[in-house]
C-alpha cells in the first residue's frame, strides 16, 4: 500500500515538473517567434522601398481634389480668353487682305505724288 502512495506522489511530481518545463519552454518559443530575423527585416525594408516608389509614382500621376479644382478653374479662364479673342480679333485672311489694300493705297499715293 505504501508503495502505491509513493508511486502516485512521484507520478504527480514528475507530471508537475514536465508541465512546468513544458509551460516555460512554450513561453520561450513564443517569445523567440515574435523576434524578427535579419532576413525578415531585409524583406520588409525592401517592400517599404518598393512602396515608397509606388507612392511617388502615384503622386506624380494623380492630383488632389484641390489641384483638380484649380485646374478646372484655369481651364474655364482659358476658354473665356479664347472666346474673347475669337470675338475681338480678325482672321489671318482678313489681315492679309487689309495689308494688301493698304499697300495698294500707299502705291497709289506714291504714284500720285510722283506725278505732281
Amino acid at each position: 500500500m505504501e508503495y502505491e502512495v509513493v508511486t502516485t506522489v512521484v507520478g504527480f511530481i514528475i507530471t508537475a515538473v514536465v508541465g512546468v518545463v513544458g509551460f516555460f519552454l512554450k513561453r520561450t518559443m513564443n517569445r523567440q517567434d515574435e523576434f524578427a530575423t535579419k532576413t525578415d527585416v531585409k524583406r520588409v525594408e525592401k517592400e517599404v522601398e518598393e512602396h515608397k516608389h509606388d507612392i511617388k509614382t502615384l503622386n506624380d500621376k494623380y492630383v488632389t481634389k484641390a489641384e483638380l479644382k484649380e485646374i478646372k478653374e484655369d481651364m474655364a479662364d482659358i476658354r473665356e480668353s479664347i472666346e474673347y479673342l475669337s470675338k475681338n480679333s480678325i482672321s489671318r485672311e482678313d489681315f492679309f487682305r487689309n495689308i494688301a489694300e493698304v499697300k495698294g493705297d500707299i502705291k497709289d499715293l506714291k504714284d500720285f505724288l510722283m506725278k505732281k
